[in-house]
């Protein structure tokens, strides 16, 4: 994703979702269910991308859009590649903004709990807008603090500064499928309904009692992952609440 941004940013424009990594690709955001904070008011990725081109399981290559061969565009999103490999899409993109900078020297989830410790009101930060974007990319969200304590390292403000090569998503990544921990771990994401999320974030206090956690609000009306003729692209859309 921070090439396509990289590219788009050239052109004042920035797509509507832009998922929390860099090295996460475009077509394994669509081919996968990728949102991020964005996604509050345009919902997945996958709902910024107006066609794709697919190679089918015997060899042909189509192109799909919410018009023409809508129930495989619909299909493909989120089906990690069953019903064909994305090869090429066409994605939406709005005005970038600009902004003031603000440089932030740690993990983006340390420098927001300091921030609010103590905050009697809301606060504000302004910072380049690839900084907003990829703020998780360096130790991938707060994974990179388990890494510390998996090979008893201080964690502390010296050490992340001497190892910060190593703490971003790229090459913890690259780790994790090398150490043979990716058959051990598993990062999964939930979405929930949420009027629900209340009790689910209850059950999992109870039973985990894992922190921080990381919510994000997605319009759920816009992302109808379903083959079922209910969900056609071109009937209405079912009322479904929103998701966390």
């Amino acid at each position: 994703m921070d090439k396509l941004v990289e590219g788009t940013l050239l052109n004042g424009l920035v797509p509507l979702v832009v998922m929390e990594f860099p090295g996460i690709t475009v077509g394994g955001g669509f081919s996968g269910t990728s949102g991020e904070s964005s996604s509050f008011r345009y919902g997945f990725f996958d709902r910024a991308v107006n066609r794709i081109e697919v190679v089918l399981p015997n060899g042909e290559k189509v192109t799909a859009s919410r018009s023409e061969k809508s129930d495989l565009f619909r299909g493909a999103a989120a089906a990690f590649g069953t019903l064909g490999v994305v090869t090429l899409l066409e994605v939406q993109l709005m005005e970038a903004k600009k902004s003031v900078v603000y440089n932030i020297p740690t993990e983006f989830y340390i420098h927001a709990g300091r921030r609010t410790a103590h905050a009697t009101e809301p606060i504000v930060d302004f910072i380049q807008l690839v900084d907003y974007i990829f703020r998780y990319d360096r130790g991938g969200f707060w994974v990179g603090k388990y890494a510390f304590k998996y090979f008893i390292i201080p964690f502390n403000r010296i050490s992340r500064y001497f190892l910060d090569r190593f703490m971003h998503t790229r090459v913890m990544c690259h780790a994790l499928h090398q150490s043979g921990h990716s058959r051990r771990y598993i990062i999964q994401d939930v979405a929930v309904p949420y009027q629900a999320a209340d009790e689910f974030l209850q059950w999992l206090h109870d039973n985990f009692g894992f922190y921080p956690l990381w919510l994000c609000h997605c319009d759920s009306v816009a992302n109808m992952l379903s083959l079922h003729t209910a969900y056609s692209l071109t009937r209405p859309t079912p009322t479904l609440p929103n998701i966390l």
